[in-house]
């Protein structure tokens, strides 16, 4: 049996990994639980400082020493304090990239405490994940049932958002 944290950035990362990553590796003895970052009072998730992640992480790792530890953060919008932030943006391969900031976090996270390397497993997500929800309409509905009458207007905010919001893409 495997036990694994992944820390969410934000709830919609936290429900997927809930409803929907958790229940295909249970089958696999591989246990996963959502974390959430408390960023203020009564709130978490979202607008995540790398010290706040960082002190998490630590906490994580020495609540259950046997309890693996991952990540599951957007690139957009990731913390500029995150390790090796300024140098990756010289990147242009938005998966180089990705694979820099994962592997300069894993290696700050593991200067704390050389046990820490091998139960640490940082995902930085490349593309926003929300984004992802809303790249096949019909999927999503098959999904929530309950949104049948919303398809052509979610279809149509799909369409519009993509062509709108470029700052979404890399």
């Amino acid at each position: 049996m495997i036990r694994m944290y992944v820390v969410c950035e934000g709830q919609s990362e936290e429900t997927f990994v809930r409803d929907v990553i958790a229940p295909t590796f249970a089958n696999q003895q591989i246990f996963l639980t959502a974390r959430l970052i408390t960023t203020s009072k009564g709130h978490k998730g979202g607008a995540l400082s790398y010290q706040r992640v960082r002190k998490f992480i630590f906490n994580c790792l020495k609540e259950e020493t046997d309890t693996l530890i991952t990540t599951f953060f957007d690139l957009y919008a990731l913390d500029s304090d995150f390790p090796l932030f300024e140098e990756s943006l010289k990147i242009t391969d938005v998966y180089q990239r990705v694979a820099q900031l994962e592997s300069s976090f894993k290696l700050d996270i593991a200067s704390e405490n050389k046990l820490y390397e091998g139960r640490f497993f940082p995902y930085i997500q490349p593309y926003e994940f929300e984004a992802l929800l809303f790249s096949d309409i019909a999927k999503l509905i098959e999904l929530e049932s309950d949104w049948k009458s919303a398809f052509k207007k979610l279809q149509s905010q799909n369409s519009a958002w993509f062509v709108s919001d470029s700052k979404y893409w890399y």
